[in-house]
């Protein structure tokens, strides 16, 4: 029972990382810059690992789909641009952070001076003794890199660095949604966020062109269409106001039959539920109607069983009265704890 409370607890903060990233994406997506965007995400993503690691002082490399890196956060502080890309550099070619994309795992450092991954500055401003550098990936891109330091040895451990990797996770999802706004956006307005280092040849990670499959119907006799996410995923700036009022998205995760790892209130409110009667629902196939029902549960299996990476449809969803409502669900298909889940938000429309 301790234990899983313990897992419950761990993945409520994993949750609570992505919508207060999530959150920090639809404010500043209103009105700020392609550049200023990127920057409250990266500054976001530090100030959440921070606290849920204890670390003292955390850097941070975005990248784009091409592997390049477009913002850094350093634990130094303001650098002048020029002595900024040198230190990226250094650190991306022999340093942790480099080691953590080359071998696209989760870099754990219980003590610097006896760890050869570690590379030490002649002028940091801060004493690290201990590291935990995590990739942020969705599918096989590679999106970020968070390194956390600690001044004291051994201050990070293997629950440490498990509950990074499954909040990566959760981040990831909105990480991605938010590049390929700026990418989308970009291709209209002339760029704001050049790179700042590029990854040599070897090492630099070139992404698959990811795809999602959408319906324009609300029955299984329309056929799914597939299309770049760019096109059907990142949305429209002047949309974003009101299609991403975190107070109106319901977010859930359920396994390959459709029960519920996860629902948050607002899921119970679309459907006229308590929060209590939702949880005891066997499914999440018992929120949409029965003329929806084969269509909704056909794309889940499809994207349990990788034949998909997204679900984005709109169907009409039974609240539980009986009333029918049309509701938009996506999902994307993620690991917890080695099995396939599908993490999502529905909205009403």
């Amino acid at each position: 029972m301790k234990q899983e409370v313990a897992d419950l607890n761990t993945i409520k903060m994993a949750f609570q990382a992505q919508t207060e990233l999530l959150r920090t994406w639809v404010t500043t997506a209103r009105t700020a810059s392609n550049s200023l965007i990127l920057r409250s995400l990266s500054q976001q993503i530090l100030k959440s690992s921070t606290r849920l690691t204890n670390a003292e002082s955390s850097s941070l490399f975005l990248l784009n789909l091409n592997g390049v890196v477009i913002e850094s956060v350093l634990a130094r502080g303001a650098t002048i641009v020029p002595k900024k890309s040198r230190l990226i550099g250094q650190v991306l070619e022999r340093g942790l952070a480099g080691w953590v994309h080359r071998n696209r795992q989760i870099g754990l450092v219980t003590d610097t001076t006896h760890d050869d991954r570690w590379l030490t500055m002649s002028d940091e401003p801060y004493t690290a003794r201990s590291a935990l550098c995590v990739p942020i990936f969705r599918g096989k891109t590679m999106l970020a890199i968070v390194t956390l330091m600690h001044s004291q040895p051994a201050h990070f451990r293997y629950e440490a660095a498990s509950l990074m990797k499954l909040t990566a996770a959760q981040i990831s999802l909105v990480l991605e949604g938010a590049l390929l706004y700026v990418e989308n956006h970009n291709s209209v307005t002339p760029s704001t966020t050049p790179p700042i280092v590029t990854f040599p040849p070897e090492v630099q990670s070139i992404p698959p062109t990811p795809t999602i499959v959408t319906s324009n119907g609300r029955s299984p006799s329309h056929t799914d269409v597939e299309a770049p996410i760019s096109e059907k995923f990142a949305p429209d700036r002047d949309k974003i106001p009101q299609e991403f009022n975190l107070s109106k998205i319901g977010l859930y995760t359920i396994v390959w039959d459709g029960k519920f790892l996860y629902a948050n209130p607002r899921l119970a409110q679309i459907f006229d539920y308590s929060f209590g009667e939702l949880v005891e629902l066997e499914s999440i196939f018992g929120l949409i109607s029965e003329g929806d029902y084969d269509f909704f549960s056909e794309r889940v299996y499809r994207c349990i069983r990788a034949q998909s990476k997204h679900i984005l449809c709109e169907v009409k969803g039974k609240k539980k009265d009986g009333k029918t409502v049309d509701i938009e669900i996506y999902g994307s298909r993620t690991k917890f704890y080695g099995k396939s889940v599908i993490i999502g938000a529905i909205r009403e429309l």
